[in-house]
């Protein structure tokens, strides 16, 4: 939220409100009408101090002044004063909630430069759900508000995951609780750059003797009392360095820093390994732009393993030790890396740069930003432009008076590691943890594992798969491949491949714990399968003509035509749910009536099921929109505890409904099953 951009935009905002406010104003008193064109001269002259003695001045003389609330407001917020701002705004709008669809989202800002970060997140999701709504609901200011709302639905993903980083930062320093790993795993020596597992049953880290002793990859398991004793990774380790290890989320290839060995073409390059289990085989240096003669190091991978994020003191940079990313080719090499710019980097040092599974948020250390130590943790996230936006410090109890570094976010999101030198540990460098009652914000997003085999005697098939979308995938000689999916969304697949049926399918992804993959099972049928083949006929000699080769197309006996399938047609079927006030747990008479609906829909081939949950309009947005979310789930529960197929499902809490209904009939949840019959 960078406030030239947003005083342009209030200004812009007001030229065009204030066209329409002398519409509402020609029947009003005329000393009333005379001070509100006097606060309208100063608003635009930027005279703002002025203009509010003159708004108030209008409402002196004419009370409950609908655009004279809007203009006090307009006006706090040009002068930096949200908490008046947000007085104004919100009486305006419990005044006539329909007065300005926009001054919602102006209402949401104003409480996040107030630090009210819940209520900023609900107001900007009330101005996201209003614009379901047609803009001439919203009167005289719905037409005209439309270009600066243009600006503001662009800017809104931004603004919600800045509620949420600021509101995780909040919630850190209030629940986390950071804890030493134990003897187990540290020791006098150094211990850092952690690195999960996706079941978090194995931790693998950077371990040395001392500051002069060599790096290697340890690894521990986890047991019912803790983890278990960390051992150095068999058949890896090297008498050079081996540094901060990662992998990408299918666990199938590794990122890692060497130093000191040959191929090396600085002091550290990035090298990268195939991952088998507990195998890791052809071990090489990346191919592409990214290693030099300087130093390279500290990789972390994205979700999908398509981009590196690295520090280097490569030139071109802000100063000391930088961040720097790099995009991968069809070909397997990488690109020139781009530095991340001065909003992330600084005359300082950055370093260890860790990504969340939606690539959205970037978390790293620096000892170049205001901090509490000597290198603390830092998140940034990515804006609609593309940039980075100016880093937030995690705070106390992650940050401490030392150093912190080398953060990791479990897949799940709901656990913390780092490395840190504070006091009451084992060694110079230990590694700790927390744990948190909420993850930390990350768009939903689900590891899904698709594998090509052939329908009959399944084996594997490596195909080209090409995805609605998308670049095409070629999987691996196994047949596999791996994509981050956003959850909820669609993926249309085609498959065209020698020998084959072509093929086509549809599969909705659901939101995933990511402990394990979401598995995605696609088979081929042969066109030789007719004639009781699997793949294709055998060579028959007694079949080759002048010692030709057979070809299948000329010498083939003609195939048997195909029977006919019965076309599917679509259907949907629905069921509301409902629920006691302020209530989400589903009542004894609504399950009797949801197993009735499920078993009319028994022997039903099912595609999709849809779970929308709603709420009345008592209360809070945000809790209503909590509590319709809540309710879904707990259908969405309830039909899988019934063996209801639900792999394929939507959830979604649609939050208040204000119409003309008896509230009773707002406190539900519609479910819609989606058949081929």
């Amino acid at each position: 939220m960078r406030k030239h951009t947003q005083v342009w935009t209030v200004l812009l905002l007001f030229a065009t409100f204030a066209a329409t406010a002398q519409i509402r104003l020609d029947q009003a008193q005329v000393p009333a009408v005379k001070a509100f064109q006097k606060a309208e001269t100063f608003m635009l002259e930027k005279t703002y101090e002025k203009a509010i003695r003159w708004y108030q001045r209008s409402l002196d003389l004419q009370p409950g002044l609908s655009a004279a609330h809007r203009g006090l407001g307009a006006a706090y917020q040009l002068l930096g004063d949200y908490e008046q701002a947000a007085f104004h705004y919100e009486y305006l709008l419990a005044k006539d909630p329909y007065f300005s669809r926009i001054l919602y989202y102006e209402l949401a800002q104003t409480h996040y430069r107030s630090a009210n970060f819940n209520k900023a997140l609900g107001y900007f999701t009330v101005f996201q759900n209003l614009q379901q709504n047609d803009f001439i609901e919203f009167g005289a200011n719905g037409e005209v508000e439309l270009e600066v709302e243009a600006k503001y639905i662009a800017q809104l993903p931004f603004d919600v995951r800045a509620c949420r980083v600021m509101l995780d930062s909040t919630r850190l320093a209030s629940t986390a609780r950071v804890y030493n790993l134990g003897a187990q795993i540290n020791t006098a020596g150094d211990e850092y750059f952690p690195f999960l597992s996706n079941n978090q049953q194995l931790l693998f880290y950077t371990h040395r003797d001392d500051a002069r002793s060599n790096e290697n990859l340890f690894i521990s398991a986890a047991r019912v009392d803790g983890w278990s004793k960390g051992e150095p990774f068999r058949n890896f380790n090297t008498p050079a360095d081996e540094g901060r290890f990662t992998m990408v989320r299918n666990g199938r290839k590794m990122f890692f820093t060497a130093c000191n060995r040959r191929d090396v073409l600085g002091y550290c390059d990035i090298w990268e390994a195939d991952v088998d289990g507990m195998i890791i085989g052809s071990i090489r240096p990346v191919i592409g732009d990214i290693n030099t003669e300087d130093w390279e190091s500290q990789v972390s991978v994205s979700c999908d393993g398509r981009t590196l994020y690295f520090a280097s003191n490569r030139p071109g940079g802000q100063g000391g030790t930088d961040l720097w990313y790099s995009t991968i080719n069809t070909d397997g090499t990488w690109n020139t890396p781009v530095n991340l710019g001065p909003e992330v980097n600084t005359p300082g040092n950055e370093e260890s740069p860790f990504l969340t599974n939606d690539g959205k948020s970037l978390y790293f250390s620096s000892d170049g930003h205001l901090g509490y130590g000597e290198h603390d943790i830092f998140t940034s996230w990515l804006q609609p432009d593309g940039r980075w936006s100016k880093p937030i410090n995690l705070g106390l109890p992650v940050n401490s008076g030392h150093s912190e570094f080398g953060f990791f976010l479990t897949a799940d999101g709901k656990k913390g590691y780092l490395s840190s030198d504070r006091p009451g540990g084992y060694g110079a460098l230990d590694l700790y943890a927390f744990e948190m009652e909420q993850p930390l914000y990350s768009e939903a997003v689900t590891f899904v594992e698709g594998i090509v085999r052939d329908s009959l005697i399944d084996i594997a098939l490596p195909s080209r798969v090409q995805i609605e979308g998308r670049d095409p995938i070629l999987t691996d000689p196994y047949g596999r491949f791996f994509l981050c999916v956003p959850a909820g969304d669609t993926l249309r697949i085609t498959i065209d491949k020698d020998a084959y049926r072509p093929y086509q399918q549809e599969f909705v992804i659901p939101e995933w714990d990511n402990k394990t993959l979401y598995p995605l099972d696609i088979t081929l049928n042969s066109i030789y399968a007719r004639l009781g083949y699997a793949t294709a006929p055998p060579r028959d000699d007694k079949r080759l003509k002048n010692d030709r080769p057979v070809n299948l197309e000329r010498d083939s006996l003609p195939l048997p035509p195909e029977p006919a399938e019965p076309v599917l047609q679509p259907r949907t079927y629905s069921h509301t749910v409902f629920f006691n006030f302020d209530n989400d747990q589903i009542e004894v008479n609504q399950q009797s009536l949801i197993q009735q609906f499920l078993e009319s829909l028994r022997d039903k081939q099912i595609t999709r099921v849809e779970i929308i949950g709603f709420a009345d309009d008592i209360g809070e947005d945000i809790y209503n929109l909590k509590l319709s979310e809540e309710r879904a789930r707990n259908i969405a529960r309830f039909l899988k505890a019934r063996d209801t197929k639900v792999d394929q499902v939507y959830i979604e809490g649609k939050g208040e409904i204000k119409n003309d209904r008896p509230k009773e009939a707002n406190r539900r949840v519609e479910i819609k099953i989606f058949t081929l019959e």
